[in-house]
């Protein structure tokens, strides 16, 4: 994954998360299951899981305030 290209850097970000955060990214955002499946799944409590999403978004997210930052003008010519 860390070899993939995403154009913002997601991809190799992702492959840094801990092994818990990725997987509860993972099933969340691309598997679509909610907290109560994940938990399930994993073995976890729902608010583990809860945590383990929101740490992982902490860590992801200069990466999207980067790729959703406003472009200015001197940035497009």
């Amino acid at each position: 994954m860390a070899a993939r290209d995403s154009g913002i850097g997601l991809y190799p970000a992702l492959a840094k998360l801990p092994p818990r955060q990725f997987d509860v990214v993972v099933l969340r955002f691309i598997g679509r299951l909610d907290t109560k499946k994940i938990a399930w799944y994993m073995g976890l409590t729902p608010s583990t899981v809860t945590h383990h999403i929101r740490k992982a978004q902490e860590r992801l997210a200069p990466i999207h305030r980067r790729a959703t930052r406003p472009i200015k003008k001197k940035d497009v010519q």
